[in-house]
Order: C-alpha cells, then structure tokens, then sequence
C-alpha cells in the first residue's frame, strides 16, 4: 500500500510532536507499505531527518501551505500517486479525490470564548467537520472528549475510534530522583490554558523561600497568545527551552500546574506523571479522561482561591519521592500509554478502511 501522510505542519511540538512520535513505530509496524510523507519545503527537523532513513519512507516536499486556498486547488497533484490518505490534523481539503482517514485532535476553533478567531474562520471550521462526518472513511480521535466534542458539533462520522497518545516520546525521571522546592506550568501562552490564573494563584499563596515558579511556553511568536506578566518575586518565564532542558525542568519540578480549559489531551499531566511530581490540574474532561488512573488534585479553572488553597496544600507535602504511593502509581499509569500500541491501533485502521472500498 502506498499511503501519503500528509505531515506539513511544523514538526518539534503539538500534532508535529504526534507525528514524530507515533510515525517511527507505525514504519516499524508495517514494512511492506510504502509511506509518502508530505512535508513543508524546507524542513529540517532532526526527527524527520531520522525517519526518512527507513527503506519504506519517500518525503515528498510541498510548497503548499496548510490552510490555505491553494492547498484546496492544488493539495491532492502535489501528494502524487497513493492509495489511502492520512492527515494527521481535521484540515482536509473539500475537494480531496482520493480515500482518507483523518485524525482530529481538538475542535478548539469552535470555542469562541477559549479561541478568539474571525466569524468566516469559524464558519469555514465547521463546513470542514462536516465534510470529514460524509467522507472520511474513518475519523480517529485522540480522546474520548474529542470524539464527543465532534459528534456534539457534527454529528456522528461514518466511522471512528479513540487512540490515546503515547508517553515514551518524553524521558521519565529514572529512581532514585531528587526533587527541589520547585514548581512548574507548561504551555503555549493562549487564552483556553488559562495560565495567569494559576500564576496570580502561586502569588497569592505567597510560598517561602527557596520555592520558585518556572513557567515555559514555546520560543517562536504564537498567534492569539495573550500576556501572562513579568517575572517578579519567586515566579521565572521561560521559552524556547530545548527537550533537554524541559526534561530537566520536569525531573526537579516537585509540582506541576495545568489550569487549562480546553485541551483535546493534556501532554503535560502525562510527562508530569512520568517525572514524579505532585499534579495540580484543572476539571477539563480530556485531562480527567487522561488521568483517570493517576491521583491528581482536580480544580475549577475558574476558582482562583481553590488554586491558592491547593498550592499551599500540597507545598506543605514532603518533597515527593519514587517510593511515595501517589507518585509510584502516577509513574506506572503515565507509561501505560505507548506510541507502539497507538501506533499498531492507527496502521489497523488504516488498513482496514484500505481494504473496504465501498465505504
């Protein structure tokens, strides 16, 4: 089978960071096909470098941009000959000729109150989930909420299943680890993360010194971000921090907050789960799904003071250590999540809506 994934945005974090996650194993899984991996003209990501390796991979570059008008016209010619496509994100042209399987993360575009865009893009966002409910052969989901979230805004698609990410693209904190009076936020400074309010609530819970905040969000300009203050007092910014220095963060960190309102998964409950730490997050129903084997304190992301109340509670925990019962049964429930097994689930799916051409 010749199968074209089309892979255009930017590799190194979100649904890049998924595709150079789940892609190796699935080449692995299946070294008879032929994976014709679209990408944009000029990347040079050191993971895609690795990939293109394999004997069964052809990049195909693409001077297409994603979402745009011509990507619409011109998409489908510039993937050249294939069987089946894969898009590894719910924009898919309207007028794609051949058979695909999307995969949808989030519907995040349809939240006005979490995700300020223009009327026309709204609009044009939810023709587009209408399009995949008729012709995808399959739509996969990576959690249950987003599979509710779709079917809520689109109705029911011919069919779909739910696949988990994985947690073994992020390195887990190897006993015995030492943790220090430090916390930790992860995220891109938009409005659905909701990042100033756990920030004004670590303020406000005034922790002794030598505690300190750090809080990372990605290096390059992100649009729709929002301002989430200055550094002052026992709270640290920082961005564009290389894996290494994110796993180091990780490894210290004696808590994590994730006051998120929206997420169609929640990455940094998982590596913070595989890296020991006390887990503060809020009541989005990804993250619930997601941890629902771990111990997290859930909070409203709305209720500052319950914030406030949480930090002071948990800074007042020892230090936690492999041998804590929460942390030893957070790190064992975070590695159950293995790209090799989403990986296996994807390329079955895929197959499967290859071989059922009537669908």
């Amino acid at each position: 089978m010749r199968l074209y994934v089309d892979a255009r945005l930017p590799w190194g974090s979100g649904i890049g960071r998924y595709v150079a996650s789940i892609l190796p194993h699935m080449i692995a899984a299946r070294p008879e096909w032929t994976f014709i991996l679209g990408v944009q003209q000029g990347n040079s990501h050191p993971d895609l470098r690795r990939i293109a390796e394999a004997a069964n991979v052809s990049v195909r570059e693409i001077p297409i941009a994603p979402f745009s008008l011509e990507e619409q016209r011109h998409l489908h010619a510039a993937a050249g000959p294939h069987d089946l496509a894969w898009f590894t994100n719910y924009w898919v042209p309207f007028f794609w000729r051949s058979p695909f399987v999307v995969t949808v993360h989030d519907l995040l575009h349809q939240r006005p109150d979490l995700f300020p865009a223009p009327a026309a893009k709204r609009i044009a966002s939810r023709m587009m989930l209408a399009n995949l409910r008729r012709r995808a052969r399959s739509v996969i989901f990576v959690s249950g909420f987003t599979r509710r979230e779709f079917i809520r805004t689109a109705g029911a698609p011919r069919d779909c299943r739910v696949i988990h990410h994985g947690s073994d693209h992020f390195p887990a904190a190897l006993p015995p680890f030492s943790k220090t009076k430090s916390a930790l936020i992860v995220g891109a400074p938009k409005l659905h993360k909701n990042m100033a309010l756990a920030i004004e609530a670590w303020a406000a819970a005034a922790p002794e010194d030598p505690w300190r905040l750090t809080v990372v969000s990605p290096g390059d300009e992100l649009r729709s971000s929002v301002p989430l203050g200055q550094a002052q007092g026992s709270v640290v910014f920082r961005s564009g921090l290389s894996n290494e220095e994110l796993a180091r963060l990780y490894r210290e960190a004696a808590v994590v907050l994730f006051p998120t309102k929206y997420e169609g998964f929640g990455f940094p409950v998982i590596e913070a789960a595989l890296n020991g730490a006390y887990i503060l997050s809020s009541t989005a129903e990804a993250l619930q799904e997601v941890a629902r084997d771990m111990e997290v304190t859930f909070l409203d992301p709305d209720d500052k003071s319950a914030w406030v109340r949480a930090i002071r509670e948990t800074l007042q925990k020892p230090l936690p250590a492999c041998d804590t019962p929460e942390i030893a049964r957070n790190i064992a429930a975070a590695q159950d999540y293995r790209w090799a097994d989403a990986a296996q689930q994807t390329v079955e799916d895929l197959e499967l809506n290859m071989g059922n051409r009537t669908k």
